[in-house]
């Protein structure tokens, strides 16, 4: 279980986070939906600390998290893997060693320098590529792979942390519809296959509703709407994205496979 108490960040006299209470069951799959600067990515921060808190209490399965460093931090990132939008790979080198780095958590410095990893640890990176369907590119570099290719590498990468909670920061928002369909289709399957609980922040409405067992929705650092995705209606929408409800701009079928909500709506 992870438990979020009364969590607020404020950065200089912005308050990206106020005061937020969560509870998110071991295997759940969450969405986080709502506008640019609705605080989504600082909370996902906020749970794996690349970010501290201004106040509140994070707990994962009793331990507390928010007030950690050092080594035991190091740990928890190991646990808590994350897969960014512009997906954070090496360039240069390799796809099967761009997965390896997931490892570097477990290793010294000095294994992690000279890439000194076991042989269980490279089959483990091999078994993460066949499941993201990227073994046949694992010698080529980071950097001749598409984007929806990159981002499953990320994720290969972040399974080879052997994780319990994996986020996903905007995964599929600078993706084409396929690739993002294969993205958020290997995000499911390892939450339902291997019982990791994911939460990723998404920039469709139907993305949530499609794949994730439970939306919230945040409105300025708060958490404006928490339910199953049946409970995400027209009104609540237009609360969470701030719209009203005789803008024409925005299309409110709900029964889309095209929504995408801006700033005012529009779909993007």
């Amino acid at each position: 279980m992870l438990r979020l108490t009364g969590v607020s960040k404020q950065f200089d006299n912005v308050v990206a986070v106020d005061n937020v209470s969560l509870e998110i069951p071991t295997g759940q799959m969450v969405g986080i939906i709502g506008r640019s600067g609705a605080g989504k990515s600082t909370l996902l921060r906020l749970v794996n600390r690349l970010v501290d808190p201004t106040a509140g209490s994070i707990n994962f399965n009793g331990a507390e998290i928010a007030t950690i460093k050092g080594r035991v931090l190091n740990q928890w990132r190991a646990k808590c893997a994350m897969v960014f939008q512009q997906f954070n790979l090496v360039p240069r080198l390799d796809v099967i060693t761009n997965v390896l780095i997931g490892r570097m958590f477990y290793r010294s410095t000095l294994q992690a320098v000279f890439q000194l990893f076991t042989p269980e640890e490279r089959t483990l990176a091999v078994m993460a590529l066949q499941r993201l369907d990227m073994i046949k590119h694992g010698l080529q570099r980071a950097d001749t792979l598409s984007g929806g290719q990159q981002q499953r590498v990320a994720i290969a990468r972040a399974l080879t942390q052997e994780p319990e909670i994996l986020l996903a920061d905007e995964p599929i928002a600078s993706l084409d519809p396929r690739n993002a369909t294969v993205v958020m289709g290997a995000l499911r399957a390892i939450n339902r296959e291997d019982g990791i609980t994911v939460i990723c922040n998404l920039h469709t409405v139907d993305t949530a509703r499609a794949y994730c067992d439970r939306i919230v929705g945040m409105v300025s650092g708060r958490i404006a709407f928490d339910g199953p995705p049946t409970a995400l209606t027209g009104d609540v929408i237009r609360t969470v994205y701030g719209v009203d409800g005789e803008d024409e701009e925005f299309d409110i079928n709900v029964t889309s496979t095209a929504i995408g909500i801006g700033s005012r709506g529009t779909a993007q």
